[in-house]
């Protein structure tokens, strides 16, 4: 936030591939015209290096303030039909969020770090539900046991006679008289 040079109004001011801008529909209309022919496109605004690229395989452009989180992306389609004030005026508002941006961080990180403590207490505890958890893992095993299809006993395979056991049965029988 310190590098940021304040751009409202008549203090406009951006360089575009080198070229200085003190109006901001010629600078988004050289970015618009530089980033429809060139892959990258280098400049700086408001006290950051700006750097542009055209992804034409992803149909993206992305725009960046660097060194900041800023980063504006749009559709290349988006890109033919935007007027050229409104492409600078995006970086600007989301300049002016800088200090909501940090406010939302620094609250998140509060957020988490109480969140961290509070789970970090609670580490070498033991679980407060571990007898229910037991007995419910207990009770859900023999309702399974209970619901489990019964299958049928698979009858035993049976030897086959030896040749003496065969001989015999055939002593036993009868013998058959023929006609």
């Amino acid at each position: 936030m310190a590098r940021r040079v304040d751009t409202r109004g008549d203090r406009f001011h951006a360089t575009i591939a080198g070229t200085p801008h003190d109006s901001r529909a010629d600078a988004g209309a050289h970015l618009r015209q530089l980033l429809t022919t060139e892959r990258e496109v280098a400049g700086s605004f408001a006290g950051f290096d700006l750097h542009a690229r055209a992804d034409r395989h992803a149909g993206l452009v992305t725009i960046t303030l660097e060194p900041s989180p800023i980063t504006v992306e749009l559709d290349i389609a988006e890109l033919a039909e935007i007027d050229p004030s409104r492409l600078m005026q995006r970086l600007e508002h989301r300049l002016a969020r800088l200090e909501r941006d940090l406010d939302d961080a620094r609250s998140g990180a509060d957020v988490a770090r109480g969140e961290a403590e509070r789970a970090g207490a609670r580490l070498d505890r033991p679980f407060e539900h571990a007898d229910r958890l037991a007995k419910l893992t207990e009770r859900q095993a023999e309702l399974e046991r209970l619901l489990a299809p019964e299958l049928p006993a698979e009858p035993p395979v049976a030897e086959p006679p030896s040749v003496a056991d065969r001989l015999a049965a055939v002593r036993a029988e009868p013998a058959v008289r023929a006609r």
